[in-house]
C-alpha cells in the first residue's frame, strides 16, 4: 500500500476538522505538550482560550517582543492563571509580581545575594547550626530505640 503525501488542501481540511486547542489543565496535554505547542506555533501563534479567558503566545520572537513590552504585558498579577484570574490583592514588594522599574530595582538588590560568594557566609553560619542541632545519628535497622541527636 502506498500512502500519498499530504497536500496543503488536505492539511487545511484536517485542521478545520480539529482546530488547535490548548488547555493547561488537560492531563494528556500536560504529559506531552509538545505536539500542541507545535500546532500552536504553526496554526495559532497568538492563541486565545475562551474557556479560561487567557491568551498564549507560542513563537519565540513574539514572546521575546512581549517580554520587552511590560506596559502591555504586565506581570503584576503573576503568570499563574489562578492568580491572574483571582481577586487576591497581590502583596507589594514581591519580585515575581512586579513590573519595571520596581522589578529591576529588586532584582538588582537580590542579585547581589544570590551568587556563590553571597551564599558562602550564610551557608557557613546556618549550616553548622542546623546540622549540629537537628540531624539524628543513625539507628540500626530493627532498633526500637529513638535516635540520639547531635549537640
Amino acid at each position: 500500500m502506498t500512502i500519498a503525501p499530504d497536500t496543503g488542501d488536505e492539511r487545511l481540511a484536517r485542521r478545520a476538522a480539529s482546530p488547535v486547542y490548548y488547555d493547561p489543565y488537560n492531563i494528556d496535554i500536560v504529559h506531552d505538550p509538545y505536539p500542541v505547542y507545535a500546532r500552536l506555533r504553526e496554526e495559532a501563534p497568538i492563541y486565545y482560550n475562551a474557556r479560561y479567558d487567557f491568551w498564549a503566545i507560542s513563537r519565540h520572537a513574539d514572546v521575546e517582543k512581549a517580554l520587552g513590552d511590560w506596559k502591555t504585558f504586565s506581570n503584576s498579577r503573576s503568570d499563574i492563571l489562578e492568580l491572574v484570574k483571582s481577586k487576591f490583592d497581590m502583596p507589594p514588594g514581591v519580585l515575581m509580581f512586579q513590573d519595571p522599574p520596581t522589578h529591576t530595582m529588586l532584582r538588582g538588590l537580590m542579585g547581589r545575594v544570590f551568587t556563590p560568594a553571597g551564599w558562602r557566609p550564610s551557608r557557613t553560619r546556618s549550616g553548622s547550626t542546623a546540622c549540629d542541632a537537628s540531624i539524628p545519628t543513625s539507628v540500626p535497622m530493627g532498633s526500637t530505640s529513638s535516635p540520639s541527636w547531635h549537640r
